[in-house]
């Protein structure tokens, strides 16, 4: 079994935090969500990631701005290990259309096969 993250862990427990000073129960939230008090008790626990969509509507019933849930983050929750899939940088695709994109040409004047000679741009 693999170990929660911990910003998983950090917003599993604001999501709790917020419940309890609302005096919500783990079922009524989870009604108001569509969901089981288990699969609530997994979010809280970190044990589950939260989605986007799914954070925004806890979110909206416990009456916090999506930001709340990172709050107070401490700044080594992400010292550790590399989210699954994120261990390297992004790279742009190395193409001439993309830099000169990127450059600042219009996209729509760019031939979309071609050569860029032929509008009068220069790759560096």
């Amino acid at each position: 079994m693999t170990k929660s993250h911990p910003v998983d862990i950090h917003v599993g427990s604001r999501m709790r935090q917020q419940r309890t000073l609302l005096g919500m129960s783990q079922s009524k939230v989870g009604d108001a969500v569509g969901l089981t008090f288990q699969q609530i008790q997994k979010y809280e626990r970190g044990s589950n990631r939260i989605g986007s969509s799914r954070l925004f509507e806890f979110a909206k019933v416990l009456d916090v701005p999506v930001s709340y849930f990172f709050d107070e983050m401490p700044s080594n929750a992400l010292a550790g290990r590399p989210m699954s899939g994120r261990g390297r940088p992004w790279a742009p695709p190395a193409t001439p259309r993309f830099w000169a994109v990127a450059r600042g040409a219009k996209p729509g004047a760019l031939p979309v096969g071609g050569s860029l000679a032929l509008t009068g741009m220069r790759l560096l």
